[in-house]
């Protein structure tokens, strides 16, 4: 089991969501799973890639979790949720 911080979210056009944040223990790859909270439900969402988000004058060094989505359906919920910075779990596969 992999735990990420999730800190902030930002969209890519044509992309999707990206979540970013901090790994916090074990590793990530695509295909695994994301699980966080969002209100009183628990949403689960593969992971297509991952990415880093750096800003080298801040020094700033972030992971970012770009998603697959099952469908439009989930996308469009996902993408419209505010996202709140919380402990996350990525199922590994």
């Amino acid at each position: 089991m992999t735990t990420f911080r999730i800190e902030d979210t930002f969209k890519i056009t044509n992309r999707g969501l990206v979540i970013v944040g901090e790994l916090l223990s074990g590793n990530v790859k695509p295909n695994d799973i994301l699980k966080f909270q969002h209100d009183t439900s628990e949403i689960t969402v593969k992971i297509k890639n991952i990415g880093s988000v750096d800003n080298i004058m801040e020094k700033i060094f972030k992971t970012g979790l770009f998603l697959a989505y099952e469908n439009g359906k989930q996308r469009l919920l996902i993408e419209n949720m505010k996202i709140v910075p919380q402990i996350a779990v990525i199922e590994n596969l």
